[in-house]
């Protein structure tokens, strides 16, 4: 091998052991759509008495205790984080009827995120929610998807998201998958699970929802608010939110 050839490999090497290096602090700066979660890795860390988790309905409908939803927050990510709650008393689970109704499971880039924001689940919390095995080296490298999604994030701003369209009507019925989750989830910790308040449109979309669980309080919020208390179809508004706070705050 020449010289310069020698010079060029060793420094795509360096290249990559810097970036490697570094990924830890390039993933803490950069924008993406899941930035929240290393807010709610921090909040964990406070041990709170009170904790809410969720999707975005949680995130901005719930004003009680800690909160710890995350945008598009699947039950497999809800029930890590209730893992991880050992010390708090009570657990808020707010759940939405397409959360319910439709097995999901994290992608990679979504374990990624919570690993690389400061995670580190305990075997109970990683068996309950099937994270799969992880390692920080491997980690790190997967982590690169971070600079593509800072740009989409970057470049997205000043869009407008796309509007949800509720047509007909659709029969609901509990994923049994979801119902075990939630069934283990409470059996670990003390929780209450609340049916999300629902817009007159999704409602009509789901004319029959209900729930019942055999280890857990389930709240029904479904019929709470009319449509002056949504920001949007899913999504309560100030006084939405104070509302739904309230009426938790009754039950608890």
């Amino acid at each position: 091998m020449t010289r310069r050839a020698s010079i060029a490999v060793a420094s795509v090497a360096g290249g990559l052991i810097l970036a490697w290096l570094i990924a830890p602090l390039v993933f803490l700066h950069l924008p993406n759509d899941r930035a929240r979660i290393g807010e709610v890795v921090r909040l964990l860390r406070t041990h709170p008495r009170l904790a809410v988790i969720g999707n975005s309905v949680a995130m901005y409908g719930v004003r009680v205790g800690t909160n710890l939803a995350t945008p598009g927050q699947l039950l497999s990510e809800s029930a890590m984080i209730a893992g991880e709650l050992r010390d708090t008393k009570t657990i808020v689970l707010v759940v939405t009827p397409w959360q319910l109704a439709a097995r999901s499971s994290l992608n990679a880039q979504g374990w990624n995120a919570w690993w690389m924001y400061g995670l580190r689940p305990s075997e109970e919390s990683r068996a309950l929610s099937g994270m799969p095995a992880m390692s920080d080296w491997r980690e790190r490298i997967r982590s690169r998807w971070i600079v593509r999604a800072a740009f989409e994030s970057l470049f997205a701003r000043g869009h407008a998201a796309a509007r949800e369209v509720w047509m007909s009507r659709e029969a609901f019925a509990v994923d049994p998958h979801q119902r075990a989750l939630l069934e283990a989830i409470a059996k670990r910790r003390h929780v209450v699970v609340v049916l999300a308040p629902l817009s007159p449109i999704v409602r009509a979309h789901y004319p029959d929802i209900s729930l019942h669980l055999e280890n857990a309080q389930v709240l029904d919020a479904t019929h709470l608010l009319d449509a002056g208390g949504f920001r949007d179809d899913t999504h309560p508004n100030d006084a939405g939110a104070a509302k739904l706070t309230q009426f938790i705050e009754e039950h608890l």
